[in-house]
């Protein structure tokens, strides 16, 4: 595992004017700065803005997004998180969706960027559901791992009745 790949995370819905007024905005500002991305930048998707930040040449894929601390402090900020990396050869190509409050999920690719579904999740969903119950649990584990941050962040916010 310790194969060199792309890993990124996003964050949003961002506002950096927001962050530098606080303290610890700032901090978290100062922490992207310094840690080192080849690329960073501000897309807009399903009226979201949300801050991109990949590096190539990842030793462990997210895993250094985690000993860096930036979900959490994120979290702590309300921001919502996507991080991910492409795999390599002892694991496919994977990413975990954060709300500003808990992981919302994790999902699997294969080699295409498909969402797959591993045995266990698939395990986990026909365990307590009757067959229609199966048929929407996978059909909303495969729709939500086609979602881009800014579609979490836009579906979370109509289904606490704000558009």
């Amino acid at each position: 595992m310790s194969d060199r790949i792309t890993a990124w995370i996003q964050f949003g819905p961002w506002d950096e004017e927001r962050l530098a007024s606080t303290e610890d905005g700032r901090t978290f500002l100062k922490l992207l700065e310094e840690f080192g991305f080849d690329e960073q930048e501000v897309v807009h998707e399903s009226g979201t803005d949300t801050l991109q930040c990949d590096i190539r040449d990842a030793k462990y894929g997210t895993a250094m997004f985690d000993e860096a601390g930036l979900v959490g402090r994120a979290q702590h900020l309300g921001l919502w998180c996507l991080q991910g990396d492409e795999g390599c050869g002892d694991w496919d190509w994977n990413y975990e969706v954060f709300s500003p409050v808990k992981r919302m999920n994790t999902f699997t690719c294969g080699a295409e960027g498909r969402v797959l579904l591993d045995q266990e999740r698939f395990d986990a969903f026909v365990s307590h559901l009757d067959g229609a119950g199966v048929v929407a649990a996978i059909r909303k584990y495969f729709t939500e791992g086609s979602q881009t941050l800014g579609e979490w962040i836009s579906a979370e916010g109509e289904r606490q009745g704000r558009s």
